[in-house]
C-alpha cells in the first residue's frame, strides 16, 4: 500500500517564502520594503492570443524587472494582456503608498488584487495607471488614489477598497489593441509604511468595515481544506480567470521539478440547479484547470480530475458569500 502525505501550499502562496520567516512581518524599525528583492517571487503570465515575452521565467533578476514582449493583436472581444504578479507574506493594511521607478513603451497599470473581487469572480481589482515613460520615471502613489476600472460593474463598485484584503501586487502594460512590441523595466517597487502616529491612531479607533483587523480579513478555509489551493469561478462559468494563471504557472513548474508529486484537482458548483447540471459543471471546471496545466507541459498521468457537484447546503440556506465560495476548484499536491 502506498502512503501519501499532503503538500503544504503556504510557501507557494507567500511568494515561495518559507512560513515563519521574519520578513513576513513589519519589524518595528522598518518603514519601507522593496518587493523586487528576494525573497519575493514574481510570476509572468499572458493571454492566449499569442502575446509573447523573452525569458518570462527570468522576469526579475538582481532586483530589476525587465521584459521585452510582442503584443498580439486584438481578436474580436479578446484583448491582449500580460501581467507580472507577486504574492506577499502580509497584507497592505499598514501601507500608506507605493513608489515605483520604471520605464515603459506603453502605459502601465499597478494592480492590487483584493480578496473580495476574487470571491465574486469579477476581478475588478483596484488599480492605478501610469503613463508611458521611455526615458524613465519615478512615481509615488497613495493607496487611496487606486480606483476601479471603467468596466467594473455596479456591484463591484459597492466593494470598498480594503488594503487589509490585499496580499499581492501586479504590474501590467496597457497594450491597447496590441500588435506592437514593447519593453518594460521596473527598478524598484517600494511599499511605504504608514507612520507610527497614523498606525497608533488607527489602532485606537478600532476596526471599521473598511479597515478590519488584518487577521480576520483573509478567508479561512475549513480544517479539512488546509493545505489546499482554491480557484474561484463566476456563476455558470468554467473559464479560469487571468488572476489565477500565475499560480497555475508556479504549480506546473513545481510538478515538473519534482517528479514524485502528483496533483488532485476537484471541481465544485454552488448549490443552485439540479444535481446532474452541477456535477457536469464541476467536472468541466476541474478539466479547465487541468487543460491549463497540460498546456504548460504537465503530463496528464500526473493529474487526477474529479467533479463533486454542489459543494454546500440547499440554496435557500446559503447567502451570497457562501455561494461564491462554493463555485471553486481545489488543488492538492500529494507526494507518494
Amino acid at each position: 500500500m502506498k502512503l501519501s502525505r499532503r503538500f503544504f501550499w503556504g510557501p507557494l502562496l507567500a511568494g515561495l517564502i518559507p512560513v515563519g520567516t521574519a520578513w513576513g512581518q513589519w519589524d518595528a524599525g522598518i518603514s519601507q520594503v522593496n518587493i523586487l528583492l528576494p525573497p519575493v517571487a514574481w510570476a509572468y503570465t499572458s493571454d492566449s492570443l499569442g502575446t509573447a515575452a523573452e525569458a518570462p521565467d527570468q522576469v526579475v533578476n538582481n532586483g530589476v524587472m525587465k521584459l521585452k514582449y510582442v503584443a498580439a493583436p486584438k481578436q474580436g472581444s479578446d484583448w491582449p494582456w500580460l501581467q507580472i504578479q507577486a504574492d506577499l507574506p502580509y497584507s497592505l493594511a499598514e501601507v500608506d503608498s507605493v513608489t515605483i521607478s520604471y520605464s515603459s513603451d506603453h502605459p502601465i497599470e499597478v494592480l492590487l488584487p483584493q480578496q473580495a473581487f476574487i470571491d465574486d469572480g469579477s476581478f475588478a481589482h483596484y488599480r492605478y495607471t501610469l503613463p508611458a515613460a521611455a526615458q524613465g520615471d519615478t512615481r509615488t502613489i497613495k493607496l487611496d488614489a487606486f480606483g476601479l476600472p471603467d468596466w467594473a460593474s455596479a456591484d463591484s463598485r459597492k466593494v470598498a477598497f480594503n488594503p487589509a484584503e490585499v496580499h499581492a501586487v501586479a504590474v501590467s502594460p496597457a497594450l491597447g489593441e496590441g500588435g506592437a512590441p514593447g519593453t518594460l523595466q521596473v527598478d524598484q517597487i517600494v511599499l511605504n509604511r504608514k507612520s507610527a502616529e497614523a498606525r497608533a491612531k488607527e489602532a485606537a479607533a478600532g476596526p471599521t468595515p473598511e479597515n478590519p483587523p488584518a487577521e480576520t480579513a483573509a478567508e479561512t478555509l475549513p480544517a479539512e481544506q488546509a493545505g489546499t489551493q482554491v480557484i474561484y469561478f463566476s456563476t455558470n462559468k468554467t473559464d479560469v480567470a487571468a488572476e489565477y494563471l500565475p499560480i497555475l504557472g508556479q504549480v506546473a513548474e513545481q510538478l515538473k521539478a519534482e517528479p514524485n508529486l502528483r496533483l488532485e484537482i476537484t471541481g465544485f458548483a454552488d448549490s443552485r440547479g439540479d444535481h446532474a447540471y452541477n456535477l457536469s459543471l464541476s467536472e468541466q471546471r476541474a478539466e479547465a484547470v487541468a487543460q491549463h496545466l497540460s498546456g504548460k507541459g504537465v503530463p496528464s498521468d500526473r493529474v487526477e480530475i474529479s467533479g463533486r457537484g454542489a459543494a454546500g447546503p440547499a440554496a435557500e440556506q446559503a447567502d451570497t458569500k457562501a455561494l461564491q465560495r462554493e463555485r471553486r476548484v481545489e488543488l492538492r499536491l500529494v507526494q507518494e
